[in-house]
């Protein structure tokens, strides 16, 4: 159950960033390759321990998400500025 609340988390991010991100494309292959990468390598762990209990699953995710954030921090932080710029626009500031 922690495992699928994990993934949805991690698809409906890769999904906003495609809606919101001002640089949608790129922005949204990052996403959709952070998305998938982790999903392959969750489910990957599962099969290999399918006796693992929920809590041993839960962890190994854990730690998989872990080190996937570590790997995609810099793509991320590439489209932080254009992300705060595009509220700032939205919130009604000019930005020059």
């Amino acid at each position: 159950m922690a495992l699928s609340l994990a993934l949805v988390s991690l698809q409906h991010w890769a999904i906003l960033s495609k809606v919101a991100m001002p640089n949608t494309i790129a922005s949204a292959k990052v996403g959709d390759d952070a998305a998938s990468a982790v999903e392959q390598r969750v489910l990957g762990w599962c099969r290999s321990h399918e006796g693992a209990s929920v809590a041993e699953k839960r962890e190994a995710a854990k730690l998989i998400m872990k080190g996937f954030v570590q790997a995609y921090d810099g793509k991320a932080a590439k489209f932080a500025p254009q992300w705060y710029d595009h509220l700032a626009q939205q919130g009604g500031a000019r930005l020059k």
